[in-house]
């Protein structure tokens, strides 16, 4: 499970999504337990003077700025998260660090060791031909993409990572659909032996050639993949779109395959409904839980969640 604190309104894949905060939840796929993991995400080096610079983007909107009934651009704001665990409400919510405006928190509900995985997301360039910024590498801020399991002293089970500046607004304009950009995208790796010292991982699933560390990858020359290797379950995640309106967007994909089952949810006080769209249902906090596990999922009674999901949570 991942959660992170938004400022602005988003969608959620597993548990919740709330201001200031988003959250990713991921499971393993024929388990009954569930995956979760949180991460903060800090920029690498300042990139060199020659280096095309990201372009600037506006600040996302306080979507629920204010005490109680200020509710900022919301119609109405909500700490409720429908169908959360008692054990998903105990977990602490992060806040971003100065400087950043979104967290996100991956948590891992499995009886099983995970890796946490992360590309090195950037944006684009809104000028056909022009320079694309370079892809900014991210670290939870434990320290580590090892995820223990469900219950481990604590909280060892989860990470948190801070989202970059440069990691927002990575949807390509109409003006330019092929700009560049590559956006933020989680996923969980099992079956691993690895090796941090020298940034070595083999995994059953998930793999991203061979490194402990998937961003990094991106920043080798020549660079490499960072992307997890199929078959893979991707939280994919779009921070502060529609020109810096601040809405957010996470999306469970499944075109490279299924490894894990994964969800999202909001976190702390969050938009209870899309701004100027009070029935949007592909708003996060009205289209929960984005995922069903432990269920055949082709019955028409299938449950909703089972208790033992994994989750992704962000915030901002």
């Amino acid at each position: 499970m991942a959660r992170h604190p938004l400022r602005s309104p988003s969608a959620r894949r597993d548990r919740r999504l709330a201001a200031m905060v988003a959250a990713l939840l991921l499971g393993l796929g024929g388990l009954a337990s569930g995956l979760a993991a949180a991460g903060a995400i800090a920029e690498d080096d300042p990139a060199p003077v020659d280096a095309p610079a990201a372009p600037s983007i506006t600040p996302a909107p306080e979507p629920c700025s204010g005490e109680p009934p200020a509710s900022g651009p919301c119609p109405q704001c909500t700490t409720d998260v429908p169908g959360a665990s008692p054990y998903q409400n105990s977990l602490p919510v992060p806040s971003p660090l100065p400087g950043f405006n979104y967290v996100v928190q991956l948590v891992n509900e499995s009886a099983a060791t995970l890796l946490a995985g992360a590309n090195a997301a950037h944006r684009g360039n809104a000028s056909v031909g022009g320079p694309i910024p370079p892809p900014i590498a991210v670290l939870p801020r434990e320290g580590t993409w090892v995820m223990q399991p469900k219950g481990a002293p604590n909280f060892g089970n989860v990470l948190t990572i801070d989202i970059p500046p440069g990691w927002e607004g990575t949807q390509c304009p109409q003006t330019n659909p092929a700009c560049g950009a590559d956006g933020p995208r989680f996923f969980a790796r099992t079956g691993c032996k690895y090796d941090i010292e020298h940034n070595l991982a083999q995994c059953e699933t998930g793999s991203c050639g061979d490194a402990y560390d998937c961003g990094q990858q991106a920043l080798r020359d020549p660079p490499l993949a960072s992307a997890g290797r199929a078959p893979l379950t991707i939280v994919e995640w779009t921070f502060n779109s529609q020109g810096g309106q601040g809405y957010v967007y996470p999306d469970i994909s499944l075109v490279d395959g299924v490894s894990i089952t994964a969800d999202v949810q909001a976190l702390g006080r969050h938009c209870a409904s899309k701004p100027g769209a009070p029935t949007e249902p592909n708003w996060l906090s009205q289209n929960q839980p984005l995922a069903m596990h432990g269920v055949d999922l082709a019955s028409p009674t299938a449950a909703c969640r089972a208790s033992a999901s994994p989750a992704a949570r962000s915030a901002r």
